[in-house]
């Protein structure tokens, strides 16, 4: 078989910002985009295809990485040139969210482009969902012009967002989902290939609640089996939110860019520093799958406890509760070792 691929690629930096529904991403690839010079956020399906094709050993890794390094070319030639930008207002990923969108409207309307633009100090900045377990794989791609950034969160925080998953995304088949999944199981390929599930009828709320602390399971091995490379920056959104400043300056120092004077605005927005992690934005689409106001600042409970008080007033079950407390341990255990702003540096 004759070895094909893009001759030659750019120089730029690309910066993914991965991590599960309901890790707390968007609030840091917000505050992110305050990053001097970086470019509009995007959500990019086709990293996850390719990795996910490439974790399932349906194409080669050598295939993965050549396809790894002419998207990432792809959508810094097109991001220079205007194309493929979102200006929805209401996306997450919108340009009308950048501190210089001004900058990428005018792009649109340049009549010349200097392609050498696409050098060094230009900075992809991609958002994705289960790049953790091809994270070797994109490293291998992009070598140090990566940066990758992993959001965790502790499990006890994020049963109410993987029930409205269970309930409205991974249990209902349609056109819309773009996750690439085992077709005989129908699970994703993140899960892994021997990841089963129940037989599917329609299920009461204790069995979607099985089903939401199973997935949160087959996740966190995820994390649990897999070493830490020093290149990774995990950011555990718990800790972010409450105390982000040691994360912020880890990610600016990887891709060597400052931060704009807009910075303290944007994360005002974000409400970052916070006093408890979970009093985060009060926005339609964060109430729709899960989020709920708990706390308040004068609060004495810890976040764990105000949490579980919620789940047995929700109606959880204790076994359910226990099995997540159980999981919460596990990666509190595994943060300590392995996750700290300090120890994968």
């Amino acid at each position: 078989m004759r070895a094909v691929g893009k001759a030659k690629n750019y120089e730029h930096q690309i910066l993914i910002v991965n991590g599960w529904e309901g890790t707390g991403k968007t609030a840091v690839a917000s505050v992110l985009r305050e990053l001097e010079g970086i470019e509009p956020s995007k959500y990019s399906l086709h990293l996850e295809w390719y990795c996910s094709y490439q974790q399932a050993e349906n194409i080669s890794m050598e295939a993965a990485i050549s396809l790894i390094r002419a998207e990432c070319d792809s959508l810094a030639y097109n991001s220079i040139y205007g194309r493929e930008l979102n200006w929805r207002l209401r996306d997450i990923s919108s340009v009308s969210n950048h501190p210089n969108w001004w900058k990428y409207f005018l792009r649109g309307l340049r009549s010349n482009i200097n392609e050498s633009e696409i050098n060094s100090s230009l900075c992809l900045n991609l958002i994705t969902h289960n790049l953790y377990p091809s994270a070797d794989l994109l490293r291998a791609a992009l070598g140090d012009r990566l940066t990758f950034v992993e959001v965790v969160r502790d499990p006890m925080f994020m049963l109410n967002q993987a029930v409205f998953n269970q309930k409205n995304c991974y249990g209902v088949s349609m056109a819309r989902d773009f996750g690439i999944q085992y077709l005989d199981t129908s699970l994703p390929v993140a899960d892994g290939p021997n990841a089963r599930r129940r037989e599917r009828g329609i299920l009461t709320k204790p069995e979607i609640a099985d089903e939401a602390i199973e997935f949160l399971s087959r996740r966190f091995e995820v994390l649990f089996n897999r070493s830490v490379s020093r290149e990774e920056i995990i950011v555990n959104f718990e800790d972010f939110a409450v105390s982000p400043y040691a994360y912020l300056d880890r990610i600016s120092n990887s891709v060597g860019k400052a931060y704009n004077k807009s910075l303290r605005r944007r994360m005002k927005a974000e409400k970052i520093p916070r006093l408890h992690h979970d009093d985060g934005r009060n926005t339609k689409d964060y109430r729709r799958v899960g989020w709920t106001q708990i706390g308040t600042a004068k609060d004495v409970a810890s976040d764990k406890d105000r949490f579980i008080a919620l789940y047995r007033s929700q109606g959880y079950s204790e076994e359910n509760i226990e099995k997540l407390a159980h999981l919460s341990d596990r990666y509190i255990k595994w943060k300590g070792i392995a996750a700290s702003p300090t120890c994968n540096t």
